[in-house]
């Protein structure tokens, strides 16, 4: 215990001797002090500032996504499933943010603004355009949430990363959108051309049909003539193989109404079913909304107030800690090794 009082009183004493010396070198560490701001002043002055646009993103409504789904007949539950598998928030969402981390569409996008950027060379694949990638980042706000992230872009200033923030932003929106809509068309004529050969089979069929019954009541009437059969009969044509109840005059009448028929629907009632359906495949129109959004912004991009690159505080924090820490280093060594006579 003697021993550890000891070790304590002269750590103690240390500790105030060191102080005691930097105490009586006051007006140094305060000049070292004054010129530390300076030289902190001078770094953020000359060093480039970067400025950075940024917005947080997550799923987009699905109320948004379904008003480009078109209004037709859809019965079959597994075409209107494909139609909507098509405007799906989380397919759409993984679309999205594999588009912003495209390094081919960044560096496209880069070449178009290369006159903004004031790149010397414009080509997708040169140095200057493939070094302005390195601006683009989209990383997960939480690991445990899959949709939702945080996007930024950085440019030497604040108007030109917020100007083409907003603009890859949209340009990314756009093609999805427009990608959307042609996979919506093509998959609608694509059922459009399956029930259009399902009419010309249905039609095809019905115009056999309607000749096989013309025929048959054909032969009926003439059964009936030999048969000496001018009025209808109850209960007889159940046991031919052509009906002949109806009677010689009606059966005649039958086959000149049968052989006026231009329209095979009126033979087969799933024609016009089916024609219904095509015509509203026709009819359909997917509108082109302006408002269409492929994402849900939970932080709109805004014009940045303040760089991200240098950081004002952090980095006059650090040059003043290192230079005073630094100074008391040098006035202590000189101190205990270099002592004044």
């Amino acid at each position: 215990m003697k021993i550890n009082s000891q070790q304590d009183l002269s750590q103690i004493y240390d500790l105030a001797w060191g102080l005691g010396v930097l105490i009586k070198k006051w007006k140094l560490l305060l000049t070292v002090l004054f010129l530390s701001f300076i030289l902190s002043f001078i770094y953020l002055s000359l060093t480039k500032k970067i400025w950075e646009s940024s917005a947080i993103v997550t799923l987009a409504e699905y109320q948004d996504l379904v008003e480009l789904r078109p209004n037709i007949m859809m019965e079959d539950k597994l075409n209107r499933e494909a139609i909507d598998n098509f405007l799906d928030p989380e397919k759409i969402y993984i679309r999205y943010i594999n588009l912003f981390k495209s390094r081919d569409l960044q560096a496209d996008f880069i070449s178009q603004h290369a006159d903004i950027l004031k790149l010397e060379d414009k080509k997708k694949n040169s140095r200057s355009v493939q070094k302005q990638l390195k601006n683009f980042s989209a990383s997960l706000i939480n690991r445990k949430n899959l949709f939702v992230h945080q996007l930024k872009f950085r440019s030497d200033t604040a108007q030109i990363a917020n100007n083409l923030f907003q603009k890859y932003s949209k340009k990314i929106n756009d093609k999805i959108k427009q990608s959307t809509l042609l996979s919506i068309s093509a998959y609608m004529e694509q059922l459009r051309k399956e029930l259009e050969s399902q009419k010309k089979a249905l039609v095809k069929y019905a115009e056999l049909s309607l000749k096989h019954e013309i025929k048959k009541s054909d032969m009926a009437s003439q059964i009936a003539k030999k048969a000496q059969i001018e009025k209808p009969l109850q209960e007889v044509g159940s046991k031919f193989l052509f009906p002949i109840d109806l009677g010689r005059p009606a059966l005649e009448a039958q086959t000149a109404l049968m052989k006026t028929i231009s329209d095979p629907s009126v033979f087969h009632d799933k024609i016009i079913k089916i024609q219904s359906q095509i015509n509203s495949f026709n009819d359909a129109k997917i509108l082109n909304h302006q408002d269409f959004q492929a994402v849900r912004f939970i932080d709109e991009p805004g014009f940045p107030l303040k760089p991200s690159h240098p950081r004002p505080v952090f980095i006059t924090f650090f040059i003043v800690l290192f230079f005073q820490v630094f100074a008391a280093s040098l006035l202590l060594f000189k101190q205990i090794y270099l002592p004044s006579k």
